[in-house]
This record gives C-alpha cells, structure tokens and sequence, in this order.
C-alpha cells in the first residue's frame, strides 16, 4: 500500500503585489525559481480561510495581533529556496517582486482529510 500520494503540481507566476490569502491544505513543499516572496504562517489551532487579498490582510489588525501574541511565523523565500507548509498550517503569500515557482502537496494516508 501506498504510505502518501501528490497532487499534481501547481504552478505560480506573478507579480509584485500578488499573492494567495490565507488558507490551509495538505503538507506542501514549493519551491521559487525567480524572485522574492514573503509567508505568512499560522499554527492549525489559528488557520483560517479568507478572501481578503495578501497584501490588505498583512496590513490589518489582525495581522498585526497574531505578530504581537508571537503567533504568526513569517519568512521571506528568495529564488532558489524552499519553503515546506506542514498539513493544516495557515498560510498567505506575498510577492515582493515578480516570482515564478512551484508548489507539491504531498497526501499522506494517515491524513485526516485523506
């Protein structure tokens, strides 16, 4: 029996400015080939789903109370690296510049949502 399976992989290009909101799946390793990109990540306990574009929720004041409690963990990815979000994790990206990558769920069959 298979001990994971993944998705199919799931290419990103953009530019300054964009970016994905905030929102959970399964662990995913994505790599960056061309630019500059900035992560926001919450633990499971804090995950949430939303529509709000990157850049306004990173200005907010929620943003800001989970960066004054410690609880939000944020890193900037350049070109070349990469960057793994554990399963259920929340996260939102921000392009600090034109960014091309690449992002890989990986489905374990021990994943609650498997």
């Amino acid at each position: 029996a298979k001990a994971a399976y993944v998705r199919l992989p799931q290419l990103g290009i953009g530019f300054a400015g964009a970016g994905a909101p905030m929102h959970t799946h399964h662990a995913a390793l994505n790599a960056l080939f061309v630019g500059r990109k900035r992560w926001f990540l919450a633990p499971p306990r804090l995950a949430f789903w939303t529509f709000k574009p990157s850049a306004e929720w990173a200005a907010s004041a929620h943003c800001e109370r989970l960066r004054a409690e410690g609880e939000l963990v944020e890193v900037t990815q350049n070109a070349g690296d990469l960057v793994f979000v554990p399963e259920g994790w929340g996260h939102a990206t921000l392009l600090e510049e034109y960014c091309v990558g690449v992002g890989q769920e990986f489905i374990p069959n021990t994943s609650m949502s498997s």
